[in-house]
């Protein structure tokens, strides 16, 4: 006997209905069929469940090729991790066929592309590093990473694309610049955008790091950004990674100027003091009373 003051619900009030009236997600006529031993990779991938994740890349699949047929262009969103699990060189090859006009990737993308060129491996053991401060720590990824920000700042290029320029600039060695995402775009005119978050990425760390030149790099690259996704290039622009979205408007160069901007302050006229109200201790200079405002 329970000692509870409270007792289970009954469940005689419950309104059952057929299981074939219900409407599902999952359906047997989605299910997968097994590849035979002479298949190619276009059966195994006809083969496989018209659900999720496999439903998502036909449909990706058939984005892009419609997106090439109709000669618009096609780009890529990806993160570190599209580079670091060994991704890059399909994705070179996707350029090379022409289904990759552009390319926007996250700093961490960035990191691993530049250490797979330099020297063909990347992705240290976190909890190894940490213990002893040195997680993040080599040197030629701090120092590189920070000098292609310097070089975009300075040259009033992208990111991405004052990494390629670097890694081919014959100022270093790569020893594997053949697998690099990078490399491949610059040297096949692709854009590169890089956009950071800064802070989250390890040669933020470094002595080397000049935050003015990080947010210009990337700054620079999100308005390049902001004008691939909205135009009509060559092939016009799509957006890629896990799903894949025709772009229809086309805002012209320089589109960041016709941003209207709400001011916060009154406008100039309102803070100027009226004849009555002036005095000798209000004649300052006209630069002053309108230092919020600029010239009238």
């Amino acid at each position: 006997m329970s000692l509870y003051p409270i007792q289970p619900i009954t469940l005689g009030g419950v309104h059952t209905y057929p299981l074939a009236s219900r409407k599902s997600k999952v359906n047997v006529r989605d299910f997968a069929k097994p590849a035979g031993r002479a298949s190619s990779l276009a059966k195994f991938l006809d083969s496989l469940p018209s659900i999720l994740a496999a439903k998502d890349l036909r449909e990706l699949a058939t984005s892009i090729r419609k997106a090439r047929k109709r000669k618009r262009a096609i780009l890529w969103g990806i993160g570190g991790h599209v580079i670091k699990v060994g991704l890059g060189p399909v994705l070179i090859d996707l350029m090379q066929k022409g289904f990759v006009s552009g390319i926007a990737m996250n700093g961490a993308a960035l990191i691993h592309d530049f250490e797979i060129a330099m020297v063909g491996t990347t992705s240290e053991e976190v909890a190894a590093g940490l213990g002893e401060g040195q997680f993040g720590m080599a040197r030629e990824t701090g120092s590189g990473i920070n000098e292609i920000a310097k070089l975009a700042h300075r040259v009033r290029m992208g990111y991405g694309e004052a990494a390629g320029q670097y890694l081919l600039s014959g100022m270093l060695e790569p020893k594997h610049p053949h697998t690099s995402v990078l490399v491949a775009a610059y040297k096949q005119k692709i854009p590169v955008t890089i956009h950071l978050a800064i802070g989250t990425d390890i040669p933020h760390m470094h002595p080397a790091v000049d935050g003015g030149a990080l947010g210009s790099a990337s700054h620079y690259d999100f308005r390049l950004f902001q004008l691939g996704i909205g135009r009509d290039a060559p092939r016009g622009f799509s957006q890629g990674g896990l799903r894949c979205a025709q772009s229809r408007c086309a805002p012209q160069p320089h589109h960041d100027r016709q941003f209207r901007l709400y001011p916060t302050l009154p406008p100039a006229a309102e803070c100027r003091p009226s004849p009555d109200d002036r005095t000798e201790r209000d004649e300052r200079p006209r630069l002053e009373r309108l230092r919020h405002h600029g010239p009238p």
